[in-house]
């Protein structure tokens, strides 16, 4: 009997523990800045004495079984009743001068997770995506240095942390810009971690493939255009 072949899915493990990282250290700052008011030393059960150790593992970056998508419900309202955060979806993913700082670390990140998967990478057309090098070289050619396509890709990421993004749909001979949230239990101002593995696959099957395939389209096109005029 010839046995079915396993399809592998991706697990964005390194993209959701960067994710989780910079929420921690987003958390932290404004923690230290809040501890900093406090006349006395035992700041966090004063701050979050439902359970201490809880938020002791979010100032590292650490989910466990308590917190397996590292930030409560819970404890992100006291978080943001406590410290100096606008809104929620700050304290999720950051202010949009701080994504455009750590925008190029996700993008590589999730890449690279992504080229172990033939789904994804038979969309390359060749283009050399492997390696963390070739990634960032390919993020600032083809992205960090053409300031419009920098600024809609990260847009797209910024409406996907509202809980909303957008696809090209084509339906026999007629497209059209189909927009969706991205789960519908979700809060429609902000994304939260909450399965946020499942999230990131959606953005990188929705988003960022059909992004980058374009870009790769773009480069096949043209390397064939170049060799025509030889």
């Amino acid at each position: 009997m010839v046995r079915a072949k396993e399809t592998l899915e991706p697990s964005f493990d390194k993209t959701c523990e960067l994710i989780y990282k910079l929420a921690s250290a987003r958390i932290s700052q404004k923690y230290d800045d809040w501890k900093k008011s406090q006349s006395y030393s035992n700041a966090m059960f004063d701050f979050y004495p439902t359970d201490r150790k809880l938020f002791g593992y979010v100032l590292k970056g650490e989910p466990k079984k308590d917190n397996p998508y590292l930030l409560t419900p819970r404890l992100v309202e006291v978080v943001l009743e406590k410290l100096d955060f606008n809104d929620k979806n700050e304290i999720y993913w950051g202010q949009e001068n701080e994504i455009s700082s750590y925008f190029e670390s996700l993008f590589t990140t999730i890449l690279l997770e992504m080229q172990t998967y033939k789904d994804y990478t038979n969309n390359w057309m060749e283009t050399p995506l492997k390696t963390e090098r070739e990634i960032r070289d390919f993020y600032c050619k083809f992205i960090h240095d053409k300031e419009e396509v920098f600024e809609s890709l990260k847009d797209d990421f910024v409406n996907f942390t509202y809980n909303s993004y957008e696809y090209f749909e084509l339906v026999g001979e007629v497209g059209d810009i189909v927009k969706e949230s991205v789960v519908q239990k979700d809060s429609n101002e902000t994304l939260t971690f909450h399965e946020l593995p499942k999230k990131i696959t959606l953005y990188a099957d929705k988003v960022l493939l059909p992004f980058v395939s374009g870009i790769c389209l773009n480069i096949l096109i043209n390397s064939f255009e170049e060799v025509s005029t030889e």
